[in-house]
């Protein structure tokens, strides 16, 4: 009767336990991105030299507490190494720091999802959500944020989009196409129909500017436009969004100014 009432004790234990674990993402905490932006932070004042534990997590930016998790995943990246009970940039994180192309595909195929994702995926057009769809019928684990992992594959193949061969960063210049030149107008608009806010056009804008995202290429800018879609009756909400827009959007095409106001739309709608 005791051994009995043990064993349910037992299961019971078991099924609390099981019940109590957070589902596993599939991914590092530290994401791929920051993971870079700590290395590279670093790689500027300290080069390939060996550190203290707290001297690397200075050189990062980030506090003690943080790296004794960040560490351990940014050495899983590849991107650190320790030695002589110190703390350094390994090869791999020197050429990743100064902006190799195949050194930061290298990193993010060191996460099987990301560079199974990153195999079939890379040469194709999509959105978001069939991102999303795509790693569900994938069916890597039963328990992955699927969400999650859609967004870190996007952000990550969009970084590497921008590196060249040469392992800078490279944006197009050139003259812009149609399509951008509408793209760019209508953010413009929305960002004068926000401030202050004019709710008639609001919803109308809004609605232009994700048409006229869809009609391009870049996930990104599609993804925060469909946010920007379901968000549309949210002000506050859709300011932060489109300011994260206007950011990408200067950062991809610095020829283009958001800052010049009715004369650049005029220049725009020529």
């Amino acid at each position: 009767m005791v051994k009995k009432t043990i064993e349910k004790q037992d299961n019971k234990k078991k099924e609390s336990d099981k019940g109590s674990r957070k589902p596993r993402t599939g991914l590092p905490q530290v994401n791929m991105i920051d993971a870079i932006d700590y290395v590279k932070k670093a790689y500027e004042s300290t080069g390939t030299n060996l550190k203290s534990f707290a001297g690397m997590a200075k050189a990062m930016g980030i506090s003690e507490v943080f790296a004794k998790r960040a560490f351990g995943e940014l050495k899983d990246y590849g991107l650190i190494e320790q030695e002589s009970n110190g703390w350094k940039i390994s090869d791999l994180g020197r050429r990743v720091a100064n902006g190799e192309r195949n050194a930061v595909i290298e990193i993010l195929e060191r996460n099987s999802i990301l560079k199974t994702l990153y195999s079939e995926l890379k040469d194709k057009n999509y959105d978001r959500d069939f991102v999303v769809d795509y790693v569900k019928k994938r069916r890597f684990s039963y328990s992955i944020n699927h969400s999650l992992v859609a967004d870190r594959f996007i952000s990550a193949l969009d970084y590497i989009q921008k590196l060249g061969e040469s392992g800078k960063q490279e944006f197009s210049q050139s003259n812009k196409s149609p399509i951008q030149n509408s793209l760019f107008l209508s953010i413009i608009k929305l960002k004068y129909a926000l401030t202050p806010p004019s709710k008639k056009e609001i919803a109308k804008l809004v609605k232009e500017l994700s048409e006229e995202a869809q009609k391009g290429n870049d996930v990104v800018i599609k993804s925060l436009t469909k946010q920007m879609m379901d968000k549309k009756e949210h002000e506050q909400v859709l300011h932060s969004l489109l300011e994260s827009l206007v950011a990408v959007i200067s950062e991809k095409y610095p020829s283009f100014s958001f800052e010049t106001g009715e004369a650049q739309e005029e220049s725009l709608e020529q």
